[in-house]
């Protein structure tokens, strides 16, 4: 047999193939273009419309995966209603550092009260700006339970006095005196059991911002309150501020939002953490959980060390470094907090990266002059503070707060992948079905005929082969 004649077979088996496919085929067209009975016109017109709809099929599926690969979502709103709201971190912030009514036998302290925001103390033979911070916080600093006069649980029927000393917690900032408040319970495994509110349920504080000692180093009348997620700082919140002799009721309630990490950039260009992924690994050093606050507080300690030589409690001991001086924690604490602010936070910025998952509060403030006759039985009451522990302030200089659940029903809302696989191979199909008429099925009826093609092929070269050899 002549090269020709098996070039000739081949053909003619291929055609064959070609010839039983088109009948079979769920392929709309294909049965038309190999019909030998029509005219050639109408033959070429199925064939021209055939390579029409098989091109605009292509163009569909190319659209479909730059939009899959420019990984889009949607926002998605819900809402649910909880039977009690997790009561959020609590911040309360004086301002004022020290109380050098502590300290009548040494006049340093309250010079560097008085002088405390000249920047050069670089001469200063003040013995207080040379203190460990720490000492001095001890010996000077102004109490929390001067400030927190009295926490108590309210249901409408009756008030239970709280044990502050539970709840509070020094948090240290140069200028000002903060404290947060939050109780943690841990049961016998480790799981933490957080304090949480009913609809008719509240939390009452009574807060005095020591007006009455403003001659003695305070510059500024009032507090400042913040609601954040506990395991956060109030950094980056807006706080509440509240003058002496005010009565406060502030409602509140949870907005959740839900990103997706990158690829998607739900969260902007850097995208977001997500902490609930179990191969998350938490890259903070010092903390249990991860937040953008935290991550920026521990930025906070690595430029402090490198650019201070030294570092506030308890990261001191824990690191083995010296403990900055009242002098150097207010200088230099400042500007490097300034500068760690100013870089975490530009749009560009990697150095920390939004949890995909944030609890927000969002608040209501109704306020009024207080009764000072309305707090006594908060500070007289056998569960609650002696009323001669006022000393020199005025009840009128104290303030009031009442926190409650405005609602029980949490929004929610939350970033989800506009396309997953089940919607690819949904708009796979229909476009097959659109264009050509055919089926997911029809693929593997393709890949039938030419595996069956390419043996007819196969099989006759080697044949051919052989017989050559």
């Amino acid at each position: 047999m002549t090269d020709k004649d098996v070039k000739a077979n081949v053909r003619t088996k291929l055609a064959t193939q070609w010839s039983r496919f088109a009948e079979d085929t769920t392929l709309h067209g294909c049965k038309q273009v190999q019909n030998n009975k029509k005219p050639k016109c109408f033959r070429f017109l199925w064939a021209t419309l055939l390579v029409m709809m098989i091109a605009t099929f292509v163009t569909a599926m190319v659209m479909l995966w730059v939009q899959y690969s420019s990984h889009p979502f949607r926002t998605v709103w819900k809402l649910s209603r909880e039977s009690s709201l997790i009561l959020p971190e609590i911040s309360v912030c004086l301002r004022g550092e020290y109380d050098t009514g502590k300290g009548r036998s040494w006049d340093a302290a309250e010079d560097y009260m008085k002088f405390r925001w000249i920047n050069d103390w670089s001469n200063s033979s003040n013995e207080f700006l040379h203190l460990p911070y720490s000492e001095a916080e001890s010996r000077f600093a102004i109490a929390g339970k001067e400030v927190v006069m009295g926490l108590y649980s309210y249901d409408l029927t009756a008030f239970k006095k709280l044990p502050t000393e539970d709840w509070l917690t020094r948090y240290p900032m140069p200028g000002r005196s903060c404290w947060s408040l939050l109780k943690r319970n841990f049961d016998s495994n480790g799981v933490e059991h957080q304090f949480r509110l009913e609809m008719l349920k509240s939390i009452m504080i009574v807060l005095n911002p020591m007006t009455s000692r403003l001659e003695k180093g305070h510059t500024a009348v009032g507090i400042e309150v913040f609601f954040h997620q506990a395991g956060t700082t109030h950094w980056f919140q807006n706080g509440v501020s509240l003058v002496p002799g005010a009565y406060a009721d502030v409602r509140f309630k949870h907005e959740r939002t839900k990103f997706l990490p990158l690829p998607y950039e739900s969260a902007g260009s850097g995208g977001c953490v997500d902490t609930e992924d179990p191969t998350f690994i938490n890259p903070l050093k010092f903390h249990n959980t991860y937040s953008f606050d935290l991550c920026v507080q521990e930025l906070l300690i690595d430029r402090l060390h490198d650019q201070c030589g030294c570092l506030f409690q308890p990261f001191a001991s824990t690191l083995k470094v010296k403990e900055c001086t009242v002098l150097k924690f207010h200088v230099c604490f400042l500007t490097v907090q300034s500068q760690v602010l100013s870089d975490a936070l530009k749009p560009d910025s990697n150095l920390c990266i939004e949890s995909c998952e944030n609890l927000n509060y969002v608040t209501t403030l109704s306020y009024s002059a207080l009764d000072s006759e309305s707090i006594k039985p908060y500070l007289s009451s056998p569960n609650g503070t002696n009323i001669s522990v006022m000393l020199e302030a005025d009840l009128k200089n104290f303030i009031f707060i009442q926190i409650q659940p405005l609602s029980l029903d949490v929004n929610t809302v939350e970033h989800v992948p506009e396309m997953t696989l089940l919607d690819i191979f949904a708009q796979i199909g229909g476009c097959m079905g659109l264009f050509l008429g055919a089926s997911l099925m029809t693929w593997m009826e393709i890949f039938d005929v030419a595996m069956q093609m390419v043996w007819v092929y196969l099989s006759t070269v080697v044949r051919r082969l052989r017989g050559e050899t």
